[in-house]
């Protein structure tokens, strides 16, 4: 019998805290009975850290675990002995991030015994919400502010829109709301006389729900260790305050003394600032707009798909297996499982109604030249791909205080707090959900970690793998070496001979180097591994949930390598081609919303070496016909000579200069990159561009050229495609900009409160979101106003995080630009009514039931479609916010080429103009009429090989078909132009490259779209 996905869920949670029940009885049984008493076949969890009293972790954050409740407290690197239990925390519905001081967890019953055969019983209760002392419902609660007059809010809100975006002082901004708030007494009956103006800036963000206290922990740390502390263990202290770290010792400070009015005061040596997660959660969950994206996310998700195609994250392996009701068991005899809590326990996560997939981010970033601190985001997977991004949706999970990076298993104590609530998130969490016109309701919350999308190094640190840089392991899942990567006969770029590591052994062996210090020195030194506290959490895999992100392995890793190894330090380009290089990228008309261009007055200078991931993203896809214009010869051929090397050149090339085997590599690499950076993951592309990318490398090292870690990398994409479908769901270019958002906070320059002002900013986005989405009905629109710009002034003011795309299935949303009040004579477009006729077809297409005929028509049966009284000009559009110009528009030239979707296929066409067609009793249609490119009788050039997969087209210069009008749902893709001569033959050429698979991200519209 096949059981409901809700009565399965009551079920876990039921067992979960019998479970909990039983292990805390049997434990403690086995404690009075002694160690010895214990069997080989039970179970061992590694406890990443001391007991809570040698530990003092804070009690805010770091909740004691079972077994350190009933041992005398293990050492991170050795464990005296162990006792059973299990991997998961003991379930609870609290709230909060910390329950250690919550009451014990009420146990409901089993309402389905489906799993033992027994027929379904009435429905259980909601679950009980439970909050922590330091937080009650009261926190989630605003109507207390919007009891206050309007005219009162937008006060207290351009108060705060004094200090925030008019940069006022705490004491200017505060003597202007007390001169307003006398004004206003003035006039009696303006404000109710139960109410008592707030005069200071603290009491309005509590006020109006914008005290980040709320949400953020502050944890003290030894300033070299990152072994967490409590604020009582600082105040109790004295100097130098020695960390208590023993294995390996440390001998950094937890404590440290300053002068505050004259007194000296104790505070934490550092701290590390933490966005409360399950808090942070519930918050969102109260929105309309993120309970409407997680619909519209789970309704995507129901489409069925083509075989072989991956839209998204809800189409990979791991989404459609991962499951909760498992706890990771680590046997005496090493072997480490996953196992069911009880028989049928185990269930899809994606099978929950609130089963949240996240999505850690982890990585470094510098304040100023001398001080970096790091960054750690989770992004919620549910969320279609176009909201996925947004700051408000993201929680700065954690901001690692510097100015250096933690070292190695040092990680862990900052991972720890992170770990323990996606513990009680797995167990489940009872949190209030938004309904439309309904109460809130009580729903259960889980989530479940899918993977940490971060660079190598961090990828290395965070699962405590080896780095590319270590002796024998690379950091990969198979068995290739650092002597592989340049070996040409060896295997490291064909996966058909790769040998793929077993991730419960390394997880085995993860778990042994904490057992004593020889053994981690050991096993750090021959693996490059040691313990992560992830390896506690089910379903955690070392290589599995870390895929290799294609953003930095391919344009900050191999295309970058190409132009500065292979192109600048081979000198394969002379002043002359550099000169036509140069050229020819100036002559390139990109698209407008495509961000930094790869255009220097100096391409091959040192200063490409920091050039950003976009910078070399779009580099690639021209460089194939750049570097054929740059190289070939009068009869539009490639030769084998390379221009020779300067004779002053202290360093010359050790590869073979051969600028024709160079460029065949270069157009492989191309088609792969645009292939493995496609919107959708279609896995024959895949593997042709896996074929392309061995091609590649084999042909570089025909070339002598030396390979890095990274081209081997490449050779693993398809098994992550696999496991999270296409790269734009999961790769690292929206982490990079939450980088730089947070490089250009304005900061006091107080060492001990940079990070501290970075963790408030974030919070406050999300604060001002929330307060954004419950604007009582009575909001005026100038307190609207004040908000907006409030908001707008903590938003990225550059690149919007979001997708081209959100290609989740459904209708493109196509939003027209302003529209006119007038509308437009259409026979005065042109001479010969083309464009009438072209619209009239459109229509009649649209409205056949309309039966519309020419207005010179007479005689003929039908209406007269109407000329001057039809149509309203548009300036763009914008296609699930791509932006499509036209001719007739001086505002969007550069956007009027484009990709129609036509029944033969994908062409380029220019785009004439856009029209608002409007007829009486029917909805506004939006038509764009184009005209072909005329691509017939084409010459052959080097890359018609490639030119599907490299995404290139060829038409004769200012040739074009017949005028046609076309829904904007067949445009479907922007693209680069540029013209080109050919040198044997003088023909005249347009180059037409798209952009639909390496996309563009969104900027804020410079236009006035309103």
């Amino acid at each position: 019998m096949c059981m409901h996905p809700l009565n399965k869920e009551r079920n876990l949670q039921a067992l979960l805290e019998l479970r909990a029940s039983l292990q805390a009885r049997d434990a403690c049984a086995n404690t009075l009975n002694g160690p010895n008493a214990l069997d080989q076949d039970q179970l061992s969890l590694p406890g990443p850290g001391p007991t809570y009293a040698q530990e003092h972790i804070n009690h805010e954050l770091d909740r004691p675990r079972i077994e350190d409740e009933f041992t005398g407290g293990n050492n991170i690197f050795q464990d005296q002995f162990e006792l059973p239990h299990v991997n998961i925390p003991e379930p609870t519905s609290d709230g909060s991030e910390d329950s250690s001081d919550a009451p014990a967890p009420q146990f409901d019953p089993l309402i389905d015994q489906g799993f033992a055969g027994n027929p379904p019983q009435a429905p259980s209760p909601p679950p009980e919400l439970e909050y922590d002392s330091d937080d009650s419902e009261s926190n989630y609660e605003f109507t207390h502010a919007y009891d206050d007059p309007p005219i009162l809010r937008y006060t207290y809100l351009n108060a705060l829109a004094d200090h925030i975006v008019r940069k006022n002082t705490v004491r200017d901004t505060e003597t202007n709301l007390k001169n307003t708030l006398t004004a206003f007494e003035l006039a009696p009956g303006l404000i109710p006389e139960h109410i008592v103006p707030l005069t200071t800036l603290k009491s309005i963000r509590q006020h109006i729900g914008l005290n980040t206290s709320q949400l953020l922990k502050q944890v003290p740390v030894c300033d070299k260790c990152y072994k967490r502390y409590s604020m009582a263990d600082v105040s109790a202290s004295s100097l130098p305050a020695v960390c208590t770290r023993e294995l390996p010792p440390c001998t950094g400070s937890y404590m440290k003394i300053t002068i505050k009015n004259g007194k000296p005061k104790k505070i934490p040596s550092k701290v590390l600032l933490y966005m409360r997660i399950i808090p942070s959660l519930r918050h969102m969950l109260l929105r309309p707009s993120f309970v409407q994206l997680l619909r519209e996310g789970a309704e995507s998700k129901q489409q069925e798909r083509p075989p072989n195609t991956y839209f998204d994250v809800s189409d990979g392996e791991v989404w459609n297996s991962a499951r909760i009701g498992l706890w990771r068991v680590f046997q005496q005899d090493g072997t480490v499982t996953d196992e069911p809590i009880a028989p049928g326990s185990d269930v899809l996560v994606s099978s929950l109604g609130y089963g949240l997939f996240a999505t850690l981010n982890i990585d470094w970033f510098g304040l100023s030249k001398k001080h970096s601190c790091g960054a750690i985001y989770l992004a919620i997977l549910n969320l279609p791909r176009h909201a996925r991004y947004q700051i408000h949706n993201i929680i700065l999970a954690c901001v690692v205080s510097g100015p250096t990076e933690p070292h190695l298993e040092d990680i862990n104590f900052v991972l720890e707090p992170i770990v323990e609530s996606f513990k009680q998130l797995y167990a489940g969490v009872a949190v209030k959900v938004y309904q439309e016109n309904l109460p809130q309701t009580v729903e259960r919350l889980y989530a479940y970690p899918a993977m940490v999308d971060a660079d190598v190094p961090a990828q290395a640190k965070h699962n405590q793998l080896p780095p590319h840089s270590h002796n024998k392991r690379i950091g990969c899942d198979c068995e290739v070496t650092k002597a592989d990567l340049n070996n040409p006969n060896g295997k490291a770029y064909d996966p058909s001979k790769f040998i793929y590591s077993d991730e419960w052994d390394i997880l085995r062996l993860s778990k042994e180097s904490k057992t004593n210090q020889e053994a981690r020195k050991r096993i750090a030194k021959d693996y490059g591994i040691r313990w992560s506290v992830f390896n506690e959490l089910p379903g955690w895999m070392p290589h599995s949930s870390a895929p290799f992100n294609p953003m930095h392995c391919l344009y900050l890793g191999i295309v970058n390598r190409l132009w500065i190894d292979v192109i600048e330090d081979g000198y394969l380009l002379n002043s002359r081609q550099e000169e036509t290089f140069e050229s020819f990228l100036s002559s390139l008309v990109w698209p407008s919303q495509i961000g930094r261009l790869p255009v220097s007055k100096s391409p091959t200078t040192s200063a490409l070496n920091r050039r950003k991931a976009d910078e070399w993203q779009r580099l690639i896809s021209v460089l194939p016909i750049a570097l054929w214009i740059s190289w070939r010869n009068a009869l539009d051929q490639i030769s084998d000579a390379a221009p020779n090397v300067p004779p002053q050149t202290a360093k010359k090339p050790s590869f073979t200069r051969n600028l024709k085997a160079v460029w065949e590599c270069v157009q492989q690499l191309s088609a792969s990159v645009r292939l493995f950076t496609s919107w959708v993951a279609y896995m024959p592309d895949i593997e042709r561009a896996e074929q392309y990318m061995r091609h590649y490398c084999e042909g570089l090292l025909r070339l002598m050229v030396k390979l890095q870690p990274n081209h081997h990398f490449a050779m693993h994409f398809k098994q992550y495609f696999k496991l999270f479908g296409p790269c734009y769901a999961w790769w690292l270019f929206p982490y990079e900009r939450f980088n730089g958002i947070l490089e250009q906070i304005e900061l006091n320059n107080h060492p001990d409160e940079l990070e501290t002002t970075l963790a408030r900013w974030w919070i406050r986005t999300h604060q001002l979101h929330n307060y954004l989405e419950r604007l009582p009905l009575d909001a005026t629109p100038q307190e609207r106003a004040v908000l907006e710009k409030l908001y707008q002034g903590h938003q990225d003011r550059g690149t919007l995080l979001t997708m081209a795309e959100s290609l989740h299935g459904g209708r493109p949303v196509i939003q027209p630009s302003a529209i006119p009040s007038t509308f437009i004579n259409l026979r005065n477009l042109d001479e010969t009514g083309d464009i009438y006729l072209a619209v009239l077809g459109f229509a009649c297409n649209r409205w056949p039931h309309r039966d519309f005929i020419s207005d010179i028509a007479f005689g003929m049966p039908g209406k007269f479609f109407c000329l001057h009284k039809t149509a309203r000009k548009l300036h763009f559009i914008h296609r699930n916010t791509v932006r499509y110009g036209c001719e007739s528009s001086q505002r969007s030239q550069s956007d009027q080429y484009a990709l129609l979707m036509a029944n033969e296929g994908r062409c380029p066409v220019k785009i004439l103009w856009h029209f608002q067609i409007e007829v009486l009793d029917e909805e506004p249609e939006i038509c764009s009429v184009v005209s072909r490119l005329n691509m017939e009788d084409i010459p052959l050039l080097p890359w018609s090989l490639y030119a599907k997969d490299l995404g290139y087209f060829v038409a004769w210069d200012n040739s074009f078909g017949p005028v046609e009008a076309i829904s904007p749902n067949q445009l479907v893709s922007p693209v680069v132009t540029a013209p080109f001569s050919m040198r044997h033959s003088a023909a005249h050429l347009w180059i037409v490259i798209a952009y639909d698979r390496t996309g563009s991200k969104v900027f804020k519209n410079k236009d006035n779209d309103n």
